[in-house]
């Protein structure tokens, strides 16, 4: 118990927990209110994400509230030697409850669950016990976890993705604003917000384009480089090369850099499949990798009617930008438009918003980025860089308002704000780098 319980460990080993330099995550107090429920948490999300600090923070929370250090355990499955005492649960849960203060809660962190055998099946025993200890488990690879976790805990768990930094979690870690300022807004608030600040957040979120969000990048840019290198480098040799064989290693770094410089364009996977030189089994095999463990995120189209609509091409974009960038090896035209805009704005919806998103196309060619589906609203997002005062609406945006006739609509500028109607659609022009400002869609 004393590499695992709070109760022995010194107060400089527990500060440790928490990194000095913590960026409150959005996620935090989500955490706190699944807690709630008494479920078992699962953490996950890619390597280097902040997980182990956002446990480390969790610890310290739990403490500052008033919970002993005796009814906390954090163990780490990292390390081997560890395992065989998790494994035991009878054995493990009566020490537990003959550390604890009894009347209180009993907590245990395990980090990296993902290395420990039989893993589901021993916090299913845990947790059928009703031995009020409440479980947060964390881990990178959702492939391993689906294999080994997933399937024994079927309403026992509540599963919570951590990210790398979204722009306001960017703009925290960077102080780059007043903190008041770093919060979110309703879409009437933004213009204020714009009109004090623009400048500022534009080159701000220029430079989260280019570095990307994982929080270690962010705090410490003068490591950059060697910092992407190891973290692609454990990467594959961690979570990919278990999953393909040796003849294939080389043609999955390919296959990736490939994608680095397809970001939303139509996917067509016998046409990756002719240029990469593998069948389309493998190809798609590798979507499934990359997908299942953070780096892509795979959209596919919304359509209502399959004679006139795209219904089957998808369109990858990379989780985080900076990621994306090293893998091509940087951007030579850093400008805020294209593709890289769209990979970027797309990346904050789905990390601040928490709502799915589709792309639209009709086989005429009118064609709409971004779809939000919102409960019964589909809301279309139209992701332009002209830097124009004004922009036009564009004619795509006008055949799915007229199609689909939604309340409201956005149209992502360069740094414009301003409010239009067209028919009964409400359209809000926004600047890109105020995306993950949003309340609400």
């Amino acid at each position: 118990m004393e590499r695992i319980n709070l109760r022995y460990w010194s107060k400089e080993r527990i500060k440790c927990l928490l990194p000095e330099n913590f960026v409150n995550r959005q996620i935090g107090e989500k955490l706190f209110q699944a807690m709630e429920t008494e479920k078992i948490i699962f953490l996950y999300g890619p390597r280097q994400s902040g997980k182990t600090s956002l446990i480390g923070w969790l610890i310290d929370e739990l403490l500052k509230k008033g919970i002993p250090p005796q009814n906390i355990n954090y163990a780490v499955m990292d390390f081997l030697d560890l395992h065989p005492f998790i494994s035991d649960t009878l054995k493990l849960v009566k020490l537990l409850y003959q550390e604890a203060i009894k009347e209180k809660r009993i907590y245990l962190f395990i980090d990296e669950v993902q290395r420990l055998k039989n893993a589901g099946l021993i916090l299913k025993q845990i947790y059928d016990m009703h031995a009020n200890i409440q479980i947060i488990a964390s881990g990178s690879s959702t492939i391993e976890m689906k294999e080994k976790i997933k399937e024994h805990l079927t309403g026992r768990k509540i599963e919570i993705m951590l990210h790398p930094f979204s722009f306001l979690e960017f703009l925290k870690a960077k102080k780059a604003l007043p903190e008041e300022v770093i919060r979110k807004y309703d879409i009437e608030e933004i213009k204020e917000l714009n009109n004090l600040y623009w400048e500022r957040i534009l080159s701000l979120w220029q430079e989260y384009i280019e570095v990307g969000g994982y929080p270690e990048i962010v705090l410490f840019p003068e490591r950059r480089d060697w910092l992407y290198e190891s973290l692609f480098s454990t990467y594959l040799e961690r979570d990919v090369i278990r999953f393909i064989n040796e003849a294939n290693y080389q043609k999955f770094q390919d296959y990736v850099r490939l994608m680095a410089s397809e970001i939303g364009k139509i996917y067509n996977r016998q046409a990756i499949a002719r240029t990469i030189g593998r069948d389309v089994r493998t190809i798609e095999k590798f979507e499934n990798i990359l997908t299942t463990t953070f780096v892509l995120y795979r959209i596919t189209p919304f359509y209502t009617n399959i004679r006139k609509e795209l219904s089957k091409a998808p369109r990858f974009y990379f989780w985080d930008t900076g990621l994306r960038n090293f893998i091509s090896k940087g951007v030579k035209d850093l400008s805020i438009k294209g593709e890289i805009l769209e990979n970027a704005v797309i990346s904050e919806i789905l990390k601040s918003l928490k709502v799915s998103i589709h792309w639209w196309r009709t086989k005429g060619g009118a064609e709409v980025d971004i779809i939000v589906m919102k409960e019964k609203e589909r809301i279309p997002v139209e992701v332009k860089g002209i830097e124009e005062k004004k922009p036009k609406l564009t004619r795509s945006l006008i055949s799915f308002i007229e199609n689909y006739n939604p309340q409201k609509a956005y149209f992502v500028t360069y740094n414009y704000y301003g409010k239009a109607e067209y028919k009964n659609t409400k359209i809000y022009y926004i600047p890109s780098y105020m995306i993950g400002f949003l309340k609400d869609f």
